[in-house]
C-alpha cells in the first residue's frame, strides 16, 4: 500500500539524515569563534492570559534557564510549565415563561498542562566539539503523556559562533522510560538528533529556532519532533519580549480510553483505546528577565 511505503520510508530516511548531521560536523568550520562566558547566567520567562465575562479562562508558563559556565565545562538546568484553565457556565430558567429566574452552575476544569525538566553537563573538547550527558523528564497529560525520563549521552557541534549568528548541533544516544495515560509502559533505547539556531537581526531583534528530533531504535515509526520558533525584542539590558511558536508532533502518538456506548446510546461500561492527534502546537507570549 501507498501509504504504507511512504511512512516505511519516513522512519528510515530520519535516522539516516541525523547520522549524515554526525558525520558531517567533523569536518564543519566555526565562524567568528567567540570565547565562553565564564561564570553564572540565568534566563526566566513568564507569560499570562486571562479572559473574563462570557469566557472565562487563564493560562499561566513560566521556564527558567540556568547556566554555570567554566573554562572547559557547563551545566545547563532547563525547567518549564504551562497550565491553563476553563471555566464553564451551565444556566438553566425557573420559573414561568412569564416570570423566571436563571440559575447558573459554573465547573473549572484543567485544559492543558505540561511540565518539563532538563539537567545537561557539556566538557569541551576543542572549539568544535563536546562531550555531552543529560537527563531529562516531561509530562503532557493532554497529549496522552503520564511521565517520560531520558537519559542521554553523546556529542555536540559548534557549527557557527559569530557575533550575530550562533548555530550548533548535538547528537545522542538515549534511554527513555515512558508511562502513557493509559497504563502503557515502555523502556527503550534511541538515537536523538538537535539543533540550535540564533540570528540577530537588529540590535534589539533576535530570531531563535530550537528543534529536536527522538526516534526509538525499537520501533523506528516511534519518533517525536518538538520544535520551537521565537521572535525576541529587547526592551533594555535586562527585559525583553518574545512571541514564540512551539510544534510537539509524535509520529506515533498516545492513545486514551473512551468509554463504549451501545448504537443505542447506553452505557456498555466498556472503554475502548483511541489514538490522539499527531500534533499540538502552542503559541506564546512571553515576557523574558536576563540575569
Amino acid at each position: 500500500m501507498l501509504k504504507h511505503s511512504l511512512q516505511l520510508r519516513k522512519t528510515r530516511i530520519l535516522p539516516a539524515i541525523l547520522a549524515a548531521l554526525a558525520v558531517g560536523a567533523s569536518w564543519a568550520s566555526v565562524e567568528g569563534q567567540d570565547a565562553r562566558a565564564i561564570g553564572w547566567a540565568d534566563k526566566a520567562e513568564l507569560s499570562y492570559l486571562m479572559t473574563g465575562g462570557n469566557a472565562v479562562t487563564s493560562t499561566l508558563g513560566i521556564s527558567n534557564i540556568l547556566i554555570r559556565t567554566w573554562a572547559n565545562d557547563q551545566i545547563k538546568f532547563q525547567v518549564s510549565a504551562v497550565r491553563a484553565h476553563a471555566t464553564t457556565s451551565t444556566r438553566r430558567a425557573v420559573g414561568t415563561a412569564d416570570r423566571f429566574s436563571i440559575a447558573e452552575e459554573k465547573s473549572k476544569q484543567l485544559v492543558a498542562e505540561n511540565y518539563f525538566a532538563d539537567l545537561q553537563y557539556d566538557r569541551k573538547i576543542s572549539d568544535r566539539w563536546s562531550a555531552a550527558i543529560g537527563l531529562g523528564w516531561d509530562r503532557n497529560r493532554f497529549s496522552g503523556v503520564e511521565s517520560r525520563f531520558v537519559a542521554a549521552a553523546g556529542a555536540q557541534t559548534v557549527w557557527i559562533a559569530a557575533a550575530k549568528t550562533k548555530f550548533k548541533t548535538d547528537y545522542h544516544v538515549t534511554w527513555t522510560a515512558r508511562k502513557y495515560i493509559s497504563a502503557e509502559q515502555s523502556t527503550f533505547l534511541g538515537f536523538r538528533g538537535t539543533w540550535d539556531f540564533e540570528q540577530k537581526l537588529t540590535e534589539t531583534t533576535t530570531l531563535s529556532s530550537q528543534l529536536l528530533v527522538d526516534e526509538s531504535l525499537k520501533d523506528l515509526a516511534d519518533w517525536r519532533g518538538d520544535m520551537v520558533n521565537a521572535l525576541g525584542v529587547a526592551m533594555s539590558k535586562n527585559l525583553a519580549l518574545k512571541v514564540s511558536l512551539r510544534l510537539l508532533y509524535a509520529n506515533k502518538p498516545a492513545q486514551e480510553k473512551i468509554p463504549l456506548d451501545s448504537a443505542e446510546g447506553i452505557s456498555t461500561g466498556l472503554t475502548v483505546l483511541h489514538g490522539l492527534k499527531k500534533l499540538d502546537s502552542i503559541v506564546t507570549t512571553s515576557l523574558v528577565v536576563n540575569f
